[in-house]
């Protein structure tokens, strides 16, 4: 049984407390491992530090998620929920597509939403749509709620500008951990409301492609606080642009209704600052945007 040096090594393979222990192994370079039992002492996972990088991607993963705090019944489901996204990197696009289905077959009510949203850098443009159905007893027929709105970005620099504004940004974050052979980049989320956190956690291959993300998010009311953790993965994600007609706005969409600019948001992160200023939308610029 070895005796360990509490300061620069740790007990490995022992039920009992330290200093005490089968193994001792090295805090710095050491962990304990190995497929057999007893455990020994091997060397740590390097997590390579060079930055994130955005990379043009498709991903089409299942949503899970738990809600918890006073009041949520533990019973509650979550809905049946599947998110998509592709991603050009050269053409600066981006389009997501989530469907929600929310069945309650004890009060007969049945919910499905399908949004759609295109952000298209060269036309300076984001669009997004939305396609609700509601069944109820009280309805013979699907009770429908189908929007589409458009808000434009006439100051937004150009999409090679913008590019380039994205990965300088990205570039300042490294990953955290290695998690089962993916690399963990996390992220906190700064929220104007003071009650409510949230913070994401995004997990790639060594190119940089999505597989699984986790959000977390908290709202505090009054001395109750309300939990929902929700986890989107697909292991299978590709790494390459979707065909250009992928980022069209389908003409059964309709006519959107123009939106006017939103405020850019006040929040004291040099990295959001860093983000609005490149890409052509900080504060000194948006005041001027019609």
């Amino acid at each position: 049984m070895a005796v360990c040096d509490t300061e620069t090594q740790f007990c490995c393979n022992s039920d009992i407390s330290e200093p005490y222990g089968a193994v001792c192994c090295d805090k710095a370079t050491e962990e304990c491992g190995g497929d057999a039992y007893p455990k020994t002492c091997v060397k740590k996972k390097v997590v390579s530090t060079f930055a994130l990088d955005i990379v043009s991607q498709t991903f089409n993963g299942k949503v899970t998620q738990k809600t918890s705090g006073t009041g949520v019944p533990t019973s509650m489901s979550s809905p049946n929920t599947t998110m998509a996204f592709g991603l050009d990197v050269e053409s600066v696009r981006f389009r997501v597509n989530e469907d929600v289905v929310v069945d309650m077959p004890q009060y007969h009510v049945k919910t499905e939403v399908h949004m759609s949203a295109i952000f298209d850098a060269a036309a300076k443009r984001f669009t997004m749509h939305t396609n609700t159905s509601t069944t109820t007893p009280s309805s013979s027929t699907p009770v429908l709620n189908i929007t589409c709105k458009v808000v434009e970005f006439p100051n937004l620099v150009a999409p090679a500008a913008l590019q380039k504004c994205i990965k300088d940004v990205a570039a300042l974050a490294t990953p955290t951990r290695s998690v089962d052979g993916l690399k963990e980049f996390k992220l906190n989320i700064p929220m104007p409301q003071g009650n409510v956190s949230v913070s994401e956690a995004f997990f790639t291959d060594d190119a940089f492609i999505l597989k699984k993300m986790i959000v977390d998010t908290q709202i505090q009311i009054a001395t109750q606080a309300i939990k929902t953790h929700m986890e989107v993965v697909d292991m299978d994600s590709k790494a390459g642009a979707p065909d250009s007609s992928f980022f069209a706005v389908p003409t059964e969409w309709g006519s959107c209704e123009k939106l006017a600019l939103p405020a850019m948001p006040n929040i004291n992160v040099p990295i959001v600052h860093a983000f609005l200023h490149c890409a052509g939308l900080d504060a000194s610029q948006s005041s001027i945007m019609v």
